[in-house]
């Protein structure tokens, strides 16, 4: 039996009074672009967390390609292909955009320095930051920090992309950047695991979804089966209807 890139299991998680996930559990194969939704307080966060080392689950065990990860920090999860991007913007503002994507390729390693500047170069392009390449950071736009920091997300190669609301506050040109890179990364082979409230987005783009809701798995499977999925529609989606996408 072929092993899946990410296997979860039964993952839970509480914060004091909080139960923040509650025996999740589910499956990503290599090559996926899989969309989670649910209403705020919901886990969405707190699991991609998990995944990534920020936080040790209580209970359960997350799987890389069949190695056990739960419990390495975020660091080494790193180094294995486990790539992360985060609500709030992480950037350093006083670098320029280049030395912005070649300070996480140095630091993950996980592929050639020598290719390093080249690849930057080749993402730059794609999400249209050509022109500020040697500007500071700190001189491009809200909406461009957050597509320097999607784009440094895929500068080692990632075998896995965690994006967390990558589409919140972006103006609806970059918005379609990110998407196209997005759509792009899966046909090449690439496996990415996008958190967003954008519902319209995540049905054009994602083949499947898996809806949380007060940290339990309500639905996975494919996208348009979800989206009509009673319990989804009572906990989150409400006045959404499939047809006005």
């Amino acid at each position: 039996m072929e092993v899946p890139l990410l296997w979860v299991q039964n993952i839970s998680k509480r914060f004091g009074g909080l139960q923040a996930l509650s025996g999740v559990s589910f499956k990503l194969e290599e090559g996926e672009l899989v969309g989670l939704i649910g209403p705020n307080a919901s886990g969405k966060t707190t699991l991609l967390n998990v995944i990534n080392g920020y936080h040790t689950p209580d209970s359960g065990w997350i799987r890389l390609r069949g190695e056990r990860i739960n419990g390495l920090s975020p660091f080494q999860i790193a180094r294995k292909g486990v790539a992360r991007m985060f609500q709030i913007t992480h950037i350093f503002p006083r670098m320029s955009v280049l030395e912005n994507m070649l300070t996480v390729g140095y630091a993950i390693g996980r592929i050639p320095a020598k290719s390093l500047v080249h690849r930057a170069h080749e993402i730059l392009d794609q999400l249209s930051l050509r022109d500020w390449i040697y500007e500071p950071a700190a001189s491009l736009s809200g909406g461009q920090r957050k597509l320097l920091e999607f784009g440094a997300c895929f500068m080692a190669a990632p075998r896995l992309a965690l994006l967390d609301e990558p589409f919140a506050g972006v103006h609806p040109e970059l918005k379609a950047v990110m998407e196209r890179f997005i759509q792009s990364y899966h046909a090449e082979g690439g496996t990415v695991f996008i958190v967003s409230h954008d519902i319209p987005a995540l049905v054009s783009i994602c083949p499947r979804l898996i809806a949380l809701h007060a940290g339990v798995l309500l639905a996975d499977g494919p996208t348009e089966q979800v989206i009509r999925d009673e319990a989804v529609l009572e906990s989150y989606l409400g006045s959404y209807t499939p047809s006005e996408v």
